[in-house]
């Protein structure tokens, strides 16, 4: 299924609610797109509409933070693989445990990863449109 938004960031808790929907709590969400397109922007806001009071921010030096929606134990992962280089790297962090686990993983720049992308993997591309609009294709 493809599906496509465009919305400005006044409308980013409804796109947010709207893509819930079609998410699993199990789901692997590959996040790509051009730097400054919203990735970070929209994955705090997943994990606002998710129900966490956790503070997001980037885990570019980190490379995985985690989350908790305290109402049902979820647990969010949050990976920023850009600082990566090689599948190996990812390998070493143990990204394939975080692939094949039960829990909503949530990874900005997963480009050097899709080769271990499952039936779980949910990819978003969102892409800059004139006067701060954005687009996102769900695939």
């Amino acid at each position: 299924m493809v599906k496509e938004w465009v919305f400005g960031l006044a409308e980013l808790d409804i796109i947010c609610s709207e893509l819930i929907n079609h998410l699993q709590r199990d789901s692997k969400v590959f996040l790509t797109g051009d730097m400054g397109a919203g990735k970070t922007t929209l994955i705090k806001s997943l994990v606002k509409n998710l129900g966490s009071q956790d503070q997001v921010s980037s885990p570019t030096y980190s490379i995985i933070n985690d989350y908790f929606n305290p109402e049902n134990g979820q647990i969010i992962h949050h990976m920023d693989l850009y600082r990566l280089n090689r599948l190996e790297e990812a390998l070493d962090i143990g990204v394939e445990d975080y692939l094949e686990d039960n829990t909503l993983c949530l990874i900005e720049w997963p480009e050097i990863i899709d080769s271990l992308a499952n039936e779980k993997t949910i990819r978003l591309n969102l892409s800059i449109l004139p006067d701060n609009q954005r687009k996102m294709i769900f695939l």
